[in-house]
């Protein structure tokens, strides 16, 4: 059994040249380290952007809020929820939206008529009742042309540091 192992090790390349000992290992475990600290926080050229929706004075408490860069590049987004708040993601979670001018979109509607959802998978599989005759309909908690780039008509600027940006739509 030793000299299978030994003839097999004697066949396989060497990731080193003797006595190197280990001395290229030793680097990486800090480089590792520096690049993990790097990659965490803000993406590249971003700022944390957080603010509140409200429709006719009422805060909007779901559905979604997004930020497309005028620029070009990827769009942030982010979920409203109470009081109408939201914090954009663009590259992970929470760093923000990327620095400049933005179309900004929000799509808030509702399920009128849906069953509630089941509380377990057991749950789910054990409800065997027809569908209903009408189906869920979707009702717009904020006008539909607040949902698209072409027609909302809002804007945004994202500047370095915090940003809170506040929609208050009629």
């Amino acid at each position: 059994m030793n000299e299978t192992k030994n003839l097999i090790a004697a066949k396989m390349p060497k990731a080193w040249p003797e006595g190197s000992g280990g001395r290229r290992l030793r680097w990486m475990g800090p480089a590792a380290i520096v690049l993990t600290l790097l990659g965490c926080g803000q993406g590249p050229g971003t700022a944390p952007v957080s603010g509140v929706v409200q429709f006719d004075g009422v805060p909007v408490t779901q559905g979604t809020v997004s930020f497309y860069p005028v620029a070009g590049g990827r769009p942030a987004t982010g979920k409203l929820g109470p009081g109408g708040a939201f914090e954009l993601s663009t590259f992970g979670n929470g760093d923000g939206a990327l620095l400049g001018g933005h179309k900004v979109t929000i799509s808030a509607m509702e399920l009128i008529n849906a069953p509630p959802p089941p509380k377990s998978l057991s749950e789910e599989i054990s409800q065997s009742a027809p569908p209903p005759k009408a189906g869920p309909k979707a009702r717009w908690i904020v006008p539909e042309k607040y949902s698209a780039q072409a027609t909302s008509g809002l804007t945004a600027t994202v500047v370095g540091g915090t940003n809170l940006i506040e929609f208050d739509l009629p």
